[in-house]
C-alpha cells in the first residue's frame, strides 16, 4: 500500500512538469495559428477592398461625370450585399459629398479596411478627375472566425491535458 501512493506522488510530480509544458506548447501552436489565420484573412480583406474600389471607380466615372446621382446612388447600393462592407463616400471634383452609403464618419476597425481612389474619365484623350470615392470595410467576421476558432483550440487544449493526465494514472 505504501509503494501504491508513492509511486502515486512521482507520476503527480511528472504531471506538475508535464502538464504546464503541454499547456505552453500548445498554447504556442494555437496562438501563432490564430495570429496567421487573422493575418491571412485581413489580407484577404484588403484585396477584397481594393478590388471592389476599383470596379467603385470603373463603374461611378460616367455617372459622377453626368451628374447622374439617381445612377451613382443605385450602383453604390449594390455594396450592401458585401458582409464585409461598412460604409462608402462618392465625393465630386471639389471634394462636396454626393451620395454616401454607412456611416462614413465611423473610422475604421483597421486602418488597411479603408481606401481611397480618385476617379477619373478620359475627354478627348485628356484623363479629367471627377471626384474621389472612399471606401471602408469591417473585420467582424474576421473576428467572429477567430473566436471561433479560439474555442474551438481551448477544446482541444483542454482534451490533451486530461489525455495527458488520464493517461498517466491509468
Amino acid at each position: 500500500m505504501h509503494q501504491y501512493f508513492l509511486s502515486r506522488s512521482l507520476l503527480t510530480k511528472m504531471l506538475l512538469v508535464f502538464v504546464p509544458l503541454v499547456f505552453l506548447a500548445e498554447f504556442l501552436v494555437f496562438g501563432f495559428q490564430a495570429w496567421s489565420s487573422y493575418q491571412n484573412e485581413k489580407a484577404d480583406l484588403v484585396e477584397k477592398l481594393e478590388s471592389v474600389l476599383e470596379i467603385q471607380v470603373k463603374s461611378l466615372a460616367y455617372p459622377m461625370w453626368e451628374f447622374d446621382t439617381d445612377e451613382i446612388t443605385s450602383n453604390i447600393g449594390q455594396l450592401k450585399k458585401l458582409n464585409y462592407f461598412e460604409s462608402i463616400g462618392v465625393y465630386d471634383d471639389g471634394g462636396e459629398l454626393i451620395a454616401s452609403l454607412g456611416n462614413i464618419g465611423q473610422p475604421p476597425d483597421n486602418a488597411a479596411f479603408k481606401k481611397s481612389q480618385q476617379v477619373e474619365v478620359i475627354d478627348a484623350d485628356t484623363k479629367v478627375a471627377v471626384g474621389r470615392i472612399d471606401l471602408t470595410v469591417h473585420g467582424r467576421t474576421i473576428y467572429s472566425d477567430l473566436i471561433k476558432d479560439v474555442k474551438f483550440n481551448a477544446v482541444i487544449l483542454a482534451v490533451l491535458v486530461l489525455t495527458l493526465i488520464g493517461g498517466v494514472y491509468i
